[in-house]
């Protein structure tokens, strides 16, 4: 439908991009080498098979606002937004939390509680529903990239893969919001126990927040290797803050 070209900056602040289709990526809007600011508007019911509401090949995208959400057409975790992760200059900035996500770009998890230890793969398990805990020093299990799932209303529904087993997401135990519910890694669905939203707790620590309602966190504020990690009650201690490093 709409190719913003190199060096471009478009501003969207209204109206609805729909039913437009690409063959290749873009059903919506094709980026390259560009910067697309998204204040508001809509951009759903689109198809293709990378990227069907926007292609972001090189430039970034800077979210404001707006809605991407039911497009189709390509994988399920980049219907709506693809940041094209073979070429390391696509990003996306959050300017509702001051997020920024790099294509391609894997992060450790880290929590505010001793700045040095964070969210694991236990053991680097392998299995369906391996469990996650708090640890120090880390390889490719405690390594998690940010996929933009959604966007509504300005704000950004991620998953987050672990590197170690690139199919595998972290996820609340049953979808539950009950507060000490455990977590895990598992498959990608259409469930919500996987969806996640990010929101500043200043300082460049976010609280990680699952559209059920729980915070990730730390298991009674311990930092030893193992500690165990779950969704709790929202309470916005150091427990629940955390920094993406890379």
């Amino acid at each position: 439908a709409i190719q913003i070209g190199q060096n471009a900056e478009v501003t969207i602040n209204g109206g609805i991009i729909t039913e437009n289709s690409a063959s290749w990526g873009g059903g919506a809007i094709y980026m390259y080498n560009s910067t697309l600011n998204l204040n508001g508007g809509e951009i759903s019911n689109n198809t293709s098979p990378n990227g069907a509401g926007i292609l972001v090949d090189q430039g970034t995208l800077i979210v404001n606002g707006g809605t991407i959400f039911n497009n189709t057409g390509g994988l399920y975790l980049n219907n709506n937004v693809n940041v094209y992760s073979d070429v390391k200059q696509a990003a996306v900035e959050d300017k509702t939390n001051g997020f920024l996500y790099n294509a391609g770009q894997s992060y450790r998890i880290v929590s505010a509680l001793n700045n040095s230890s964070g969210v694991t793969v236990y053991n680097a398990s392998t299995d369906v529903e391996a469990n996650v805990v708090l640890w120090e020093q880390t390889g490719t299990n405690g390594s998690w990239t940010p996929v933009i799932l959604k966007i509504v209303n300005g704000k950004i529904y991620y998953v987050f893969s672990v590197m170690h087993m690139y199919d595998r997401y972290l996820w609340v135990a049953g979808n539950s919001s009950i507060s000490g519910t455990n977590v895990f890694t598992y498959f990608i669905h259409e469930n919500t126990g996987g969806i996640w939203t990010l929101e500043s707790a200043g300082n460049n620590y976010y609280y990680i927040k699952n559209v059920n309602g729980l915070c990730l966190g730390v298991y009674n504020s311990g930092v030893s290797n193992g500690t165990n990690i779950a969704g709790f009650t929202c309470a916005n201690n150091n427990s629940q803050k955390w920094k993406f490093v890379t």
